[in-house]
């Protein structure tokens, strides 16, 4: 017989395994460590992503060497072994059971747990824990047993709130998609708009006046739009007529055509005299209105329907100062007092402005511009000069006067020029000058001859025409394209609704671009805007 050697060491064998872990609201890394028998360092080696001790509810992590507990025996030789029978012990329950309706999380009881420490823990109350986990006594708490942590009253409370806030959102979302579905029940769609352009064409003279000219360039370029939408299917009737002399008597006539009252939009005239009764006629029938020339201010007034495309610029000099100070919040502003009249009020309003912004401002002599480093304190980096006279002249020697600056003195400053909508008629020269000290203008219109959307326009205008359109500023060829395109499309979209909707009626321009705001509740609309332009 050959005797067996046993050698009963006795060792202690891990058995590993890992767990992916969805973190629940109120898990700590510590109470993850508690609840699977390992270290935070651990956790956090394992998974690189998790920045300090901050995890966030939802994220699954990876719980590694997550054990159970076993005994067995093993040989300190080669010498064949046989295994002594293991002594069973209890082991933790290594499956965790659903969550009951209202736990935050089911937590595994340790040795030393209480209720009192969970509830610190987790920061609830132990009314609250007992109510989830009526079949826990008391004061004892069996180790190995899962429990329920229910949410605490704050947390009910937030949740309580989230989900109003949700449902509150829902029922918003829900009404305004069924006051949607209403306005667009309401909107009477037209199948083909009609039109009327009452305009003086002045089509009985053989030799035109210039103003009669300006007037067919409009409406050739109202017509060049409409075509253009009419390759995009809709379907537009123009009715031109003829504005006769400054009496009403032509107007009374046009407006007894039988097809008047069915007009979709009516623009003109170009007289003021002529506009009320136009006005009356189309809040009569509700139809828009469209003024393309007069900047009067009474233009719109008690005519709710009346849309006026050409504003004075005076009335906008508050939005010139906010646009200027919004896109200039770092310079000093130098006016610079120039011979010539007109612009008292702007200039007024634009230091009255400054002032209430705090923002620095100073004035000087034209001729001071020549050393402005005499005048100006070099701790002031970036000047913005702006002349308080329009003219050509005046730019031309403002020019001047900068370029005789030394170069250290110019290169020390930045130095840029804001002007006037008149410089956009300056020579070429001129603007050259205005591009080398970073000149800008405001202006309600402009027109980008180096735009290809422009110089599409003029070739298309000329193939049609024969003719290019008279020089003028604005070009009005291009004026009529766009208002031809703004309103038309407008009511091709909005239909009877468009005086209602018009605000929220966006679309390009080639040189006039239209914003228009209602002034008051019986009065029509007015064209407010206006842009900052780099020349």
């Amino acid at each position: 017989m050959f005797g067996i050697l046993f050698c009963a060491l006795s060792t202690t064998v891990l058995a590993q395994k890992t767990v992916k872990h969805e973190v629940q609201s109120g898990e700590t890394l510590y109470s993850l460590a508690r609840n699977y028998g390992v270290t935070v360092d651990a956790i956090k080696q394992a998974n690189t992503f998790i920045e300090g001790e901050n995890i966030i509810a939802g994220q699954v992590i990876t719980i590694p060497n997550a054990t159970k507990s076993g005994t067995a025996t093993t040989t300190s030789s080669s010498t064949p072994t046989a295994v002594a029978p293991a002594k069973q012990t209890p082991s933790l329950p290594q499956t965790q059971p659903s969550k009951k309706p209202g736990c935050k999380l089911m937590l595994l009881v340790e040795k030393k747990t209480t209720v009192y420490s969970i509830c610190k823990e987790y920061g609830i109350t132990e009314e609250e824990f007992h109510r989830a986990n009526p079949e826990v006594e008391k004061s004892k708490i069996k180790k190995g047993k899962y429990v329920c942590i229910p949410y605490s009253a704050q947390e009910l409370a937030q949740q309580r709130a989230a989900e109003e806030k949700r449902q509150a959102e829902k029922r918003a979302a829900e009404e305004k998609a069924r006051k949607e579905a209403e306005e667009r029940a309401a909107i009477k769609q037209y199948p083909k708009l009609n039109v009327a352009v009452i305009l003086p064409f002045d089509l009985s003279s053989k030799n035109k006046s210039n103003e009669a000219i300006k007037v067919i360039d409009f409406y050739e370029g109202f017509l060049l739009a409409v075509e253009n939408l009419k390759k995009q299917g809709v379907s537009v009737d123009i009715y031109a007529y003829e504005e006769k002399g400054t009496t009403t008597n032509s107007i009374d006539t046009i407006l007894t055509q039988p097809m008047m009252p069915h007009m979709n939009l009516i623009v003109g005239p170009m007289r003021v005299e002529h506009i009320p009764a136009i006005s009356r006629f189309a809040k009569q029938y509700n139809i828009p209105h469209v003024v393309p020339f007069s900047t009067n201010a009474t233009v719109t007034s008690s005519s709710p329907t009346t849309f006026q495309v050409n504003t004075a610029v005076k009335s906008l000099y508050g939005k010139v100062y906010q646009l200027f100070m919004e896109r200039n919040p770092d310079c000093r502003v130098v006016f610079v007092n120039c011979d010539g009249t007109g612009k008292e009020d702007y200039i007024a309003g634009f230091k009255k402005a400054l002032t209430d912004k705090g923002h620095p401002f100073q004035s000087c002599e034209l001729s001071e511009v020549k050393a402005i480093s005499k005048i100006i304190p070099e701790t002031d980096k970036r000047l913005v000069f702006i002349p308080t006279s329009a003219s050509q002249q005046n730019l031309q020697q403002l020019v001047r006067n900068l370029n005789a600056n030394t170069a250290n003195d110019i290169t020390l400053y930045n130095v840029s020029l804001f002007g006037y909508p008149e410089w956009q008629t300056f020579k070429e020269s001129n603007k050259q000058s205005m591009r080398k000290y970073n000149a800008s203008i405001f202006a309600t219109f402009y027109t980008n001859s180096r735009s290809s959307d422009v110089s599409n326009f003029n070739a298309k205008f000329k193939s049609w025409f024969k003719r290019d359109q008279f020089n003028s500023y604005p070009l009005f060829g291009l004026l009529g394209y766009d208002v031809g395109h703004f309103f038309i499309t407008g009511l091709n979209k909005f239909g009877n609704k468009f005086c209602e909707r018009q605000s929220g009626h966006n679309v390009s321009a080639l040189q006039n671009p239209m914003h228009f705001e209602k002034r008051g509740a019986e009065n029509g609309f007015v064209n407010t805007s206006l842009k900052i332009i780099s020349m």
